[in-house]
């Protein structure tokens, strides 16, 4: 739902030069969440089933959020970036 809302406002913005782009993150770990995210269950059900074998840190999708608000990138419009180390490409 997010992606294809990030795509409809990115054609509607793009002939006022706005670029609309979203960012998708899964498991982020934090310190909210760090002991639930290291239970034997969740290393089990999540970390060893994403392929870079690690849970995302609040700095991974800061930078993510950083790459396409970069005005060096300002051809990339309307493009939800997933941040999960390759969980949803399974």
């Amino acid at each position: 739902m997010l992606a294809q809302l990030t795509r409809a406002l990115a054609l509607e913005l793009a002939p006022y030069s706005i670029r609309v782009n979203s960012v998708s993150p899964t498991f982020v770990k934090t310190k909210d969440n760090k002991k639930l995210l290291e239970t034997p269950l969740m290393y089990y059900e999540a970390h060893d089933q994403i392929p870079l074998k690690k849970y995302a840190e609040a700095s991974d999708v800061a930078s993510a959020i950083c790459f396409l608000a970069n005005d060096e990138n300002n051809m990339i419009t309307g493009h939800d970036l997933v941040v999960d180390g390759g969980w949803t490409i399974q």
